[in-house]
């Protein structure tokens, strides 16, 4: 029992070395953007805090991923419209991989996600 406690503790140390402490240290970010057709105007808070504008044509589901620190409080931010006035936009925030915001809107609304963490 002694043994295989051992290589537990010898693998968690391996893994935390992969991974380079990111779990412990890092939040985890995902927006994501999904719609029916494009185009689609999206802008996020990215990690250093700036607001930063994509317009996507084509690719649903989009999505843009990045970590911060989880010792500093952050404001995390996406929203989106769709260009087109009969079709669909939802936004998520995915922070350490459980939703923690999300709206969906129609006919050229603007679908808004924001949170602090």
């Amino acid at each position: 029992m002694k043994k295989i406690i051992a290589a537990a503790g010898l693998l968690l140390i391996f893994a935390l070395g992969l991974t380079g402490c990111d779990l412990l240290f890092n939040h985890s970010v995902t927006y994501e953007v999904t719609f029916l057709s494009g185009p689609v105007d999206i802008t996020i808070e990215d990690e250093n805090g700036d607001i930063v504008h994509y317009k996507d044509e084509s690719s649903s589901p989009w999505s843009y991923s990045f970590q911060v620190d989880r010792n500093v409080d952050f404001l995390v931010y996406v929203s989106a419209t769709d260009q087109n006035t009969i079709d669909w936009v939802t936004v998520k925030i995915i922070v350490d991989g459980i939703v923690l915001d999300q709206d969906n809107q129609t006919n050229n609304l603007t679908a808004t996600a924001s949170g602090v963490i």
